[in-house]
Formats: C-alpha cells, sequence, structure tokens
C-alpha cells in the first residue's frame, strides 16, 4: 500500500490548478477567438469582404456567359516555403488538391487566366492576383506562374505596384471572383463589346437577336417566296430539273427562263432539253419533231397535200382487220383490205398480188382473178392460157386412184390424153378435159358388143388441189395417161 508524502500532494495539487487554470485560458481564448473572427466578419462587410471557410469550396472561378472559363470551387490553400516578395511572378502552394479526396488539380482544370486573392480578410495586406500556369510539384507542392500582382479593386482594375506586398510562408491563398472577373462579364445595363464568339440560334420572334446566317440568307432573299398568289424569290431551274420535274423546295420554287425555251429550233443550238414554244400562229415547228424516229399511228390520219410523197425505202401496211382506202371514203370491197376509188398508176416495177414478182411491168395474181371485162390492147403470150410447167401421169388398172396435191394452184384447167389397154378385144385411146370449177369430171369408156367384146367405164375427177382416176366397170382392162396443167 503507497501512502502519498506531503511533498507529493503538494506537486498533485499544483498540477491540479494547473489544468484548470488551463481549462480558464483555452476558454477565454476560444472567446476572445469567437469575437475577433465576428468583429472581422463585420469589418470586412464594410470592405466587401467575407472570410472564406476552410472546409467549404471558396469560390467559383468563371466568365459569365463564356464557353472557355472553367470553374473550380476550391478551398483555403497556403503559401510554401518562406512566402512570396511583391513583385514575384510565381507563387508556390504547401499543396493544391480537392480536400475531400485528395486529387490533384490540374493546369487544364483551370481557366486559362485564373485569380487568387492572398491573405483574404487582412485589411493591410490582402491582394489580388491573376496567374496563367499551374505547375504540380514532385514535393506535393503547387507552383502557380505568369503571375500579375497588385490587381486594383476598382475600375479600371489594373496592376498598381503599391497594391502588391510580399506574404509570409503559411499566408493564406483563395481562389476568388475579385473584380477583374465580373469585368470580362457582360450585364443588360452596359454598353458591352464582344471579343469572343456567341452562338445565337434561329430567331423566331421579333425581338430575338438573329445569327450571322439568317441575316445572311434574308440578304441574299430579299424578299419572300413567291407562291401561286404572292410575288417573291424563286430559283432558275436547270435544264435537267425541267426535264426530270423536279419537285420545288418550298422555300425556293424553280422557274423556267427563256434562255430555255424557244418557238423555233434550228435543230443544233438547242440540243438539248428546251421547253417547247408555239410559234406565232399557234402550232409547233415541225424541227421539234425527230422525224428519223419510228411513229405508231392509232388514230385516223387524213393526208391532203396535192402531193404526198413517201421516200423511205421500205413502208409496210399491215392492216388486218382494217381498211385501207385510196380516193374513197367508204371502201365496200371487203371488211378489211384495200379499197382504191381512182385510177392507179405504177410507173417502173411490177405489181404482185399474192407473190413477188421481180419483172418490171408485169402483172402477177397468185390466186383467181375476176374480171368484168378485158380489153387487150397489145398481145398476149400464151393465149388465153398459159402452161403451168406441171403435169400428173396416172395409171390405174382397178378401183380409183387420187393423185394428191398433184394440181397447182394456179391452174384453171387441164388437158389429159389416155389409153385403155383392154385384155379381151382392143384397147381405146383419146384426149379429156376438165376445169376447177364448173366441168370437174370427164367420163371415157365403152360397152359390151359382140364384135369387140368386153366393157369398161374411166372418170377423172378435179378436187381441189387433187386429181383421181376411178375405174367404173372393168373387163380386164387398165388405163394409163397424162394431164397437163394450164392457168
Amino acid at each position: 500500500m503507497l501512502v502519498e508524502t506531503q511533498e507529493c500532494l503538494q506537486i498533485k495539487t499544483q498540477l491540479l490548478n494547473y489544468k484548470n487554470n488551463m481549462e480558464i485560458i483555452t476558454t477565454i481564448g476560444k472567446a476572445i477567438g469567437t469575437a475577433i473572427i465576428g468583429l472581422g466578419m463585420l469589418v470586412g462587410g464594410w470592405f466587401g469582404i467575407q472570410p472564406q471557410p476552410t472546409t467549404e469550396p471558396a469560390s467559383i472561378i468563371q466568365y459569365l456567359g463564356s464557353d472557355n472559363q472553367l470553374f473550380f470551387g476550391g478551398s483555403t490553400y497556403y503559401i510554401s516555403g518562406s512566402g512570396i516578395t511583391s513583385t514575384g511572378t510565381s507563387i508556390t502552394l504547401t499543396s493544391l488538391t480537392i480536400p475531400q479526396t485528395g486529387q490533384k488539380i490540374q493546369d487544364a482544370d483551370l481557366s486559362s487566366t485564373f485569380f487568387l486573392t492572398v491573405e483574404p480578410g487582412n485589411t493591410t495586406r490582402q491582394e489580388f492576383a491573376s496567374c496563367t500556369t499551374l505547375t504540380q510539384n514532385s514535393s506535393g507542392t503547387a507552383t502557380l506562374s505568369g503571375c500579375s500582382r497588385g490587381l486594383s479593386p476598382i475600375s479600371p482594375y489594373t496592376a498598381s505596384t503599391t497594391l502588391g506586398f510580399a506574404h509570409s510562408g503559411g499566408s493564406k491563398v483563395i481562389f476568388s471572383n475579385p473584380p477583374q472577373l465580373y469585368d470580362q462579364a457582360t450585364f443588360k445595363t452596359n454598353d458591352e463589346t464582344i471579343t469572343g464568339t456567341w452562338l445565337i440560334g434561329t430567331p423566331t420572334a421579333s425581338t430575338q437577336i438573329a445569327n450571322k446566317t439568317y441575316v445572311d440568307n434574308v440578304a441574299n432573299a430579299g424578299a419572300a417566296t413567291s407562291t401561286s398568289s404572292n410575288g417573291g424569290i424563286v430559283e432558275i431551274g436547270t435544264q435537267a430539273e425541267m426535264a426530270s420535274g423536279t419537285t420545288a423546295d418550298t422555300d425556293k420554287p424553280r422557274v423556267i427562263i427563256t434562255d430555255f425555251s424557244t418557238s423555233t429550233p434550228d435543230g443544233t443550238s438547242q440540243a438539248g432539253k428546251f421547253a417547247v414554244i408555239s410559234e406565232t400562229d399557234g402550232k409547233l415547228n415541225q424541227k421539234w419533231l425527230d422525224l428519223t424516229e419510228d411513229y405508231t399511228w392509232t388514230g385516223l390520219h387524213t393526208f391532203s397535200g396535192a402531193t404526198t410523197t413517201i421516200s423511205s425505202a421500205t413502208t409496210t401496211i399491215t392492216t388486218t382487220t382494217g381498211v385501207l382506202g385510196f380516193a374513197t371514203t367508204t371502201p365496200t370491197l371487203k371488211s378489211n383490205g384495200i379499197s382504191i376509188g381512182a385510177d392507179v398508176y405504177i410507173g417502173d416495177g411490177g405489181l404482185g398480188i399474192g407473190v413477188a414478182t421481180t419483172t418490171n411491168g408485169t402483172l402477177e395474181v397468185s390466186g383467181l382473178t375476176y374480171l368484168n371485162n378485158l380489153y387487150i390492147g397489145g398481145t398476149t403470150q400464151g393465149g388465153p392460157l398459159s402452161y403451168t410447167a406441171s403435169s400428173t401421169a396416172f395409171s390405174v388398172s382397178s378401183g380409183t386412184v387420187t393423185y394428191t396435191g398433184s394440181i397447182p394452184t394456179t391452174s384453171n384447167v387441164g388437158f389429159g390424153s389416155f389409153v385403155v389397154a383392154s385384155g379381151v378385144a382392143g384397147g381405146m385411146q383419146g384426149d379429156f378435159t376438165i376445169f376447177r370449177v364448173g366441168k370437174i369430171q370427164a367420163v371415157v369408156g365403152r360397152d359390151d358388143d359382140s364384135a369387140s367384146g368386153g366393157a369398161f367405164v374411166y372418170t377423172f375427177s378435179w378436187s381441189g388441189a387433187n386429181f383421181a382416176v376411178a375405174e367404173i366397170t372393168d373387163d380386164t382392162s387398165s388405163i394409163t395417161g397424162t394431164i397437163y396443167w394450164y392457168k
């Protein structure tokens, strides 16, 4: 068990008194500090200076209304080392970070010119300064360079040597909004000169500012857009736009100009796309048509010129369901074909009907020819009938023999000769004639009698293109011969 001596008790009492005195001193110091802070706030308010808290953002850097100023909400920072002179152009801080995270502020985080207040609230040494560059040092300090010192708190806000002061190490520094910053802002009641670029949208009301593009468009146009009921601005259409029917823009309808239109083309200089204009008689010039192209006529056309010349090497009329009439308005020969109501003259060449003729001055018809009256003023070759150079040989001993397709289509009559060979009592020979129409059959034969014995009867028939020989009565006989075809 320990027993306190009188000396120990005296020492203990002195310690307790010292503790109590320190608590009293601390309390008095806090009270005095609070009073000094309050007095500083009061005096600072008189001079427009506010104290900067050490744990809250001290200020915001900005050029009001500008895009090239960066915002920085900093804290309270301190000058490093032994401090700075009144004219020094660089200031080194013990650190420059975001206190809550320790993130270092970089030069790119600040505006090209940023502002400081050194020893804010100090009524004898507060100083405004601006700097242009921030460098973070490896030691953790940060150097601000390109600084202008002693900036005036009143217009014209320029630097003054009388307002620059020397500051010892540990002096406070805040990033502030001094008058120099607000001097670069614009205000409604001030006359301003804007040196930066302000982007203005397209105005929609009469009281809004107009941008350059809008003003240029109005100056170039000089009037409203033209409509069907209002004269105004139009755009000249190109020849390609004229031909393609390009849809006009709502703000610039396209029009055709006289440069691209004419009534009298010469066939060469107007090559390209032109608007067709009628001549003074209201009709179109023929040169607007390309007469070398093929045309299909589907309607009724009347050629009433005294002389109409068709000089094409080949002109084909392929009508199969209509009638082509010359000098007649009522063709009556057929429901389709050609009707001629006037004289026909063929100067040099032949006329072939149903057949292509190559002999000049001849008329060649492949089918039947019907003539009410025929007058021959000159000589004829071959007489009324001409041999077709075709014949049919026949030989029949019993029944009927048909020679299919043996009659030429141009033949109208056949002349034949025959010989009958009889095994009983001699034979018989003779001639016969048959025609395409009318007498189309001939009969030859002999009755049976006691003198000659044997009877026979044969018929010769014409049917279309077929020739037939039939044995009607037979007494061991046969018939042979040849028929020749004429037209």
